[in-house]
């Protein structure tokens, strides 16, 4: 990366680094100040109980296991019974703040401790971190406090000063009203707290990472489509001269397509001036037929002789109506128009024996509709085949005939090449290529499948792109498959897609009717 790019990168990079770290810090501090500013409270309210004690001159409450008589309450009228024979027991500021302590620490995971130099209570003896507290107090300090993590839990210890008053006289001797008595400490964990603020400055510092990222990102991509920015244009510049390349090729495939039309009217010119010398010469071998007696042979003969001639009107019948243009609003059997273009390769098919078949497939479409009835052609039995649908719904597609005749064409030629070069390759395979023709989803749909050499994997999604083709440098323009989806597109609202076989190659034409 260029140096004039990294700097930004790298200043970018820094700003967020130090928004995320101030973050944290900022972060760190507020928990600490709530945590400390919540155990103050707690403090200031033990405070206040041990003053309304005191203000009552101590309480008196009824003994059990919870409450005995305080051992180290040495004072006349401790322990009194009323009248009803209830024992009571005197509790000063003192217990009574020792018992809170208790049940604060059985409810959540705080402890409480009164803690002196001269306890009277051996249990309120100083820890170390007490100690110097106690220490820091009769220096004039007026709290102190440690963070400390311990197998992964925070806490905060905390103490503050407990002065004498008037009242603590009655058990304290030898101080005077106003020193430091002792203090009262507090050690507090704070997990839970600690989890709800660091969950709530969690997406803060995310965003800010992220965003930084991005602008990271952002800045080194646009560094990147800068460099490449002339290999870019460079290759722009080769993609039109492909372009021109491509349209020039159009162009001439557009006038291939119109020297085809103009074939046409070129067939039924053959037509017309074959056919007249054909009725003669019909009639002159039907006059000698009838004129002259002839044995069996010779009117086999004959009759073959005529059959040729017919099936040669036909051909020529056949040619002209594939080449042949229609309006678009013309009605046409879908299966005669299948078993039209099939007479066409009838002869092809049966001399590279190759089998061919046309059949009515399932519909997709209400039960009602539902047949496996139909036509069925194969080559060399079409004489005997009925168009339409045996149960009488013909299929009948309105559109261009002509272009549907260069559709289906297009197809059964590629398939007869691609069985052609598998015969190559496996002499003893049997070729076929099947027509089905049903109804799905409001379409009039044919399949075309053969089992020639198929379609690897690396070509079949880039069947329908223009100019390319799988057939080979020099086999092929690659427009085959383009214009045939545009056909059906253009001329029948409908689209052409390859379907994936496990031998040969399978195409579905949807058309609407």
């Amino acid at each position: 990366m260029k140096l004039k790019y990294l700097i930004p990168v790298l200043l970018i990079a820094f700003f967020a680094v130090s928004a995320c770290l101030f973050e944290l810090y900022r972060a760190r501090t507020v928990f600490r100040n709530s945590a400390l500013a919540q155990t103050k409270q707690i403090y200031d309210i033990l405070l206040a109980t041990r003053q309304w004690n005191a203000m009552l001159g101590w309480i008196y409450a009824p003994v059990s296991d919870d409450c005995p008589p305080n051992p180290y309450l040495q004072v006349d009228n401790r322990d009194v019974r009323t009248e009803s024979g209830e024992l009571l027991t005197m509790v000063n500021p003192a217990y009574m703040t020792r018992q809170i302590g208790e049940i604060i620490s059985r409810r959540i995971n705080i402890r409480i401790k009164l803690t002196g130099n001269n306890p009277l209570r051996p249990e309120n003896a100083p820890a170390p971190w007490e100690a110097e507290a106690l220490k820091r107090f009769e220096q004039g300090q007026k709290e102190y406090y440690l963070w400390e993590e311990d197998n992964g839990s925070h806490y905060i210890r905390y103490a503050a000063p407990l002065f004498v008053q008037a009242e603590c006289l009655h058990c304290h001797d030898g101080y005077s009203p106003g020193e430091v008595l002792g203090g009262l400490s507090i050690v507090r964990n704070l997990d839970m707290l600690r989890s709800s603020h660091m969950a709530k400055n969690q997406w803060t510092v995310s965003l800010m990472f992220i965003f930084g990222s991005l602008a990271v990102a952002v800045i080194y991509l646009l560094q990147k489509k800068l460099e490449k920015a002339d290999s870019t244009l460079a290759q722009k510049v080769e993609e039109l001269n492909v372009e021109i390349k491509r349209r020039e090729e159009s162009e001439a495939a557009v006038t291939k397509q119109t020297r085809l039309n103009n074939m046409t009217e070129i067939l039924r010119s053959i037509a017309h001036h074959w056919r007249q010398p054909m009725n003669s010469f019909c009639a002159t071998v039907q006059h000698l037929q009838d004129s002259y007696p002839l044995n069996r042979e010779d009117n086999e003969l004959v009759e073959e002789t005529l059959a040729s001639v017919v099936a040669l009107s036909g051909t020529i019948d056949n040619f002209t109506k594939v080449f042949a243009r229609t309006e678009q609003s013309a009605v046409f059997d879908l299966c005669e128009a299948l078993v039209d273009i099939a007479r066409i390769y009838e002869p092809y098919f049966k001399e590279n024996n190759i089998r061919m078949t046309i059949k009515r497939g399932l519909d997709t479409v209400p039960a009602e509709s539902l047949s496996l009835a139909g036509p069925v052609y194969e080559c060399g039995i079409f004489a005997e085949c009925s168009f339409g649908c045996l149960d009488g719904k013909a299929m009948r597609i309105k559109g261009d005939l002509g272009e549907f005749r260069h559709l289906i064409s297009f197809f059964i030629t590629n398939a007869i090449e691609s069985v052609q070069e598998r015969k190559l390759r496996e002499k003893k395979i049997l070729s076929h290529v099947d027509i089905e023709y049903f109804r799905s989803e409001g379409y009039y749909c044919i399949r075309i499948a053969d089992n020639g050499t198929g379609i690897s994997n690396e070509n079949f999604g880039r069947l329908f792109e223009p100019y390319f083709s799988t057939k080979g440098c020099g086999s092929g323009r690659g427009l085959g498959l383009y214009m045939a989806s545009d056909i059906a597109d253009k001329c029948f609202g409908g689209s052409v897609h390859a379907e994936k076989v496990s031998d040969g190659a399978s195409f579905i034409i949807q058309l609407r009717g």
